[in-house]
């Protein structure tokens, strides 16, 4: 009797062996050009979304982002830390002392750092303006899942309630 490997295979081992070369399964690669064509694919999987994201993120902006709409115009964004002094001088630099506006606040929602910001800027806000401090509701979901505790205590609710009791010249307002 003859192995699968002999030069002259019985007609057993010829049916046995129909399907396979060289020990392997018909239509199966060896483990390493596997190898190769996975990272040939990741390769080209990374280059072709790196591609997509310098063609249409930028679309997607334009089109769709902050710069499609209407009033892109009169808004400003900054995207700097909100309390440095560079981002406040900036800030303070960019406006006329008459304009009304609408600051929002919009980075860090802890206590110290709401109120931080609110010190840093309510000198800009004039009569008619708004300073707006959102995500409130952080204080109602202390207790929810991916909620955490400090949010009952440690939310912007609770840095508007002491800044307005600081300067009583700002009036509290309910969206």
């Amino acid at each position: 009797m003859g192995s699968a490997m002999s030069s002259a295979p019985d007609k057993r081992q010829r049916g046995a062996c129909k399907n396979h070369q060289m020990g392997r399964a018909k239509g199966t690669l060896p483990k390493m050009t596997v190898l190769k064509k996975n990272i040939v694919a990741n390769f080209g999987g990374s280059l072709w979304t790196g591609l997509m994201s310098l063609v249409f993120v930028p679309l997607y902006i334009r089109f769709m982002g902050i710069e499609s709409r209407e009033m892109f115009s009169r808004i400003t964004l900054i995207e700097m830390s909100s309390t440095s002094p560079e981002t406040i001088r900036h800030v303070k630099d960019l406006l006329k002392s008459d304009e009304t506006m609408l600051v929002i606040l919009d980075s860090c929602h802890t206590k110290k750092h709401v109120l931080d910001e609110l010190e840093s800027y309510h000198d800009l806000i004039t009569p008619g303006s708004y300073i707006v401090a959102p995500d409130g509701v952080m204080k109602a979901l202390h207790d929810v899942p991916r909620g955490k505790p400090e949010w009952a205590w440690d939310n912007p609710v609770e840095a508007v309630n002491d800044f307005v009791k600081i300067h009583p010249e700002f009036v509290l307002e309910q969206p």
